[in-house]
C-alpha cells in the first residue's frame, strides 16, 4: 500500500472512531428528504477576532468528515454541474459535550480532494 493510500485509511479511521475523537453527526438535505448518520470530528470555538475591535465573543463550529462515508450512504455530496462538493445550506445535528442536541446549518465547505476529507463550517440554525 502506498503512503498516500495508507494516509487515507488512517485519516478515515481517526474520523470514524467514536471511542476517541469521532462524534456521531446526522446530516439532512435542505429539502429534508435525505438523511445520513456518520461519524466525524467536531470543534466548537466561542471566540473570534474582529480587525476593528480585537477579540469578540462568537460561536463557530468546524466539522471534518470523510466524503466516502456520506457517498456510501447515497447522500448527495456532488450534485452541481461541475461535480464540486456542495453541502452549503445542508443541516447537521449532533450532541455536544453538555448533552445538548443542536441543529446547525453548513455555511462553508472545503474539500481536500487529495485525502477525501471535507472541512465544514457551521452556525446554529434558528429552528432549534
Amino acid at each position: 500500500m502506498s503512503l498516500v493510500a495508507q494516509s487515507e485509511v488512517d485519516i478515515r479511521e481517526f474520523l470514524n472512531n467514536n471511542d476517541e475523537f469521532g462524534q456521531e453527526l446526522v446530516f439532512l438535505t435542505p429539502d429534508s428528504l435525505t438523511t445520513a448518520a456518520i461519524t466525524g470530528w467536531v470543534v466548537k470555538h466561542h471566540t473570534g477576532f474582529d480587525v476593528e475591535v480585537g477579540r469578540i465573543n462568537t460561536k463557530t463550529i468546524y466539522l471534518s468528515i470523510s466524503e466516502k462515508n456520506l457517498v456510501d450512504l447515497s447522500y448527495p455530496v456532488r450534485l452541481d454541474v461541475n461535480k464540486d462538493v456542495n453541502l452549503l445550506k445542508h443541516f447537521v445535528t449532533f450532541t455536544d459535550s453538555a448533552g445538548q442536541t443542536i441543529k446547525y446549518i453548513i455555511t462553508e465547505n472545503y474539500p481536500d480532494e487529495f485525502m477525501g476529507i471535507i472541512g465544514l463550517v457551521c452556525k446554529e440554525y434558528g429552528g432549534n
